[in-house]
């Protein structure tokens, strides 16, 4: 690793196994390139599916346990409900969470993960949460021959 000029990390997301990605971990000749997703279907077909917000960490963190993830998903559904009519101040959803049994951790990773947007509501205002517009997790397939080195 030490005496290459770039490398590259292809693997899947501890937290959705169906999501795959090919990651530039490392470039001493130029900045690093955007990830790749791909898929690999039936009988083992490969496609591109685009570029791709898995970074180094998500392929290299543990998988999340089944508790964990059942937490996160009930996060998960608590924020989806709470902004699904209008974006509300964070702090108050928190508030509302921790009432609700989530941790404060937990509804940051459901945060993240939902893409939730925050943005800071004037200059004394607090920071708005609200629900990403469309389907951000949509991926385009796009289809690469491979030609091998030439």
């Amino acid at each position: 690793m030490g005496a290459v000029r770039t490398e590259l990390l292809a693997g899947c997301s501890s937290k959705d196994q169906s999501l795959r990605a090919l990651v530039h971990t490392k470039s001493n000749v130029g900045p690093k390139g955007l990830s790749l997703g791909y898929a690999i279907g039936a009988k083992g077909t490969f496609s591109w599916t685009g570029k791709s917000d898995l970074t180094q960490m998500d392929l290299l963190s543990p998988e999340t346990s089944g508790e964990r993830r059942e937490a996160i998903n009930e996060a998960k559904e608590f924020l989806t409900a709470a902004l699904s009519q209008k974006p509300r101040l964070g702090c108050e959803v928190l508030e509302e969470g921790s009432q609700a049994g989530i941790s404060k951790a937990t509804l940051k990773r459901a945060k993240k993960e939902l893409a939730i947007v925050s943005h800071k509501n004037g200059l004394s205002g607090g920071w708005e949460w609200s629900l990403p517009k469309g389907d951000q997790l949509q991926h385009t397939q796009i289809m690469i021959p491979f030609e091998g080195s030439h």
